[in-house]
């Protein structure tokens, strides 16, 4: 792992307000939203996937410019492995809604097909551990549809198993314990998924109204939206209408 990976890596066990977020990896503009603000979104309102690749710890409050937000695929059919041509949403619905095997899923038996070729797939290496990642599922689907859906960092500190006076202070306020399925905001103001694609199918699978998101980047155009509104220099009723209720202008309307 080269140093910029690997200090990108280590980015998320430092607090939100680390001088990294702005400066380390990128000269793009920063957002003047909170890097971390938790925003609610109905989970259906979540089409398409952005087509951003990088490391999402890094570059989380950036402005980018460009064309990247037009182009990704529709949610519910992406695989999120170039190896796999099988949609993930689809076999997690196999599982849940149909009662299909972990086996018997599409999804499932493409990345053993992988893994039985050489290839890592899914964060996995063998059979058993697959077999450990889909009990792990099965556990956040029981989890939510049980107890509810609750912040990543609520859930962390119910399942801390030392002392929390000794170790919440230290961890709580870390990239890690605030994360949450995070999103990018399109020019136009679309939200496309980045990551947390168990979450987020789990989320669409059970009919859950709302989940809480975090947003990582906004296209520039969208960003204009933002510094419009909040200053007050839009003379445009149409866009003010349009975005009355948008989850991510709730902090500045």
């Amino acid at each position: 792992m080269g140093i910029k990976a690997s200090l990108q890596s280590v980015l998320k066990y430092h607090p939100p307000s680390n001088p990294y977020y702005h400066k380390i990896f990128s000269q793009n503009r920063h957002t003047d939203a909170d890097f971390f603000k938790i925003i609610y979104v109905n989970p259906e309102s979540i089409v398409r996937c952005s087509t951003r690749t990088v490391e999402k710890y890094s570059n989380i409050g950036e402005v980018w410019p460009g064309d990247w937000d037009i182009k990704g695929e529709v949610y519910r059919k992406a695989s999120f492995y170039e190896e796999i041509d099988t949609s993930f949403h689809h076999s997690l619905e196999q599982h849940f809604r149909d009662g299909q095997s972990w086996q018997n899923t599409l999804f499932v038996q493409e990345v053993i097909e992988q893994i039985e070729n050489g290839s890592r797939c899914w964060s996995c290496e063998t059979r058993k551990q697959v077999e450990k990642k889909c009990a792990k599922v099965d556990r956040i689907y029981q989890s939510i549809q049980n107890e509810g859906y609750a912040t990543h960092k609520n859930s962390f500190e119910n399942k801390l198993e030392f002392p929390k006076s000794l170790i919440i202070p230290l961890v709580k306020r870390t990239a890690l314990a605030m994360d949450e399925v995070t999103v990018d905001i399109s020019r136009s103001g679309e939200l496309l998924f980045y990551d947390g694609k168990h979450r987020l199918s789990i989320a669409k699978i059970i009919g859950l109204d709302t989940i809480p998101v975090r947003v990582g980047v906004r296209h520039s155009r969208w960003q204009k939206v933002r510094d419009e509104i909040r200053d007050g220099n839009s003379t445009d009723t149409q866009t003010h209408q349009k975005f009355e209720y948008h989850p991510d202008l709730r902090d500045i309307q």
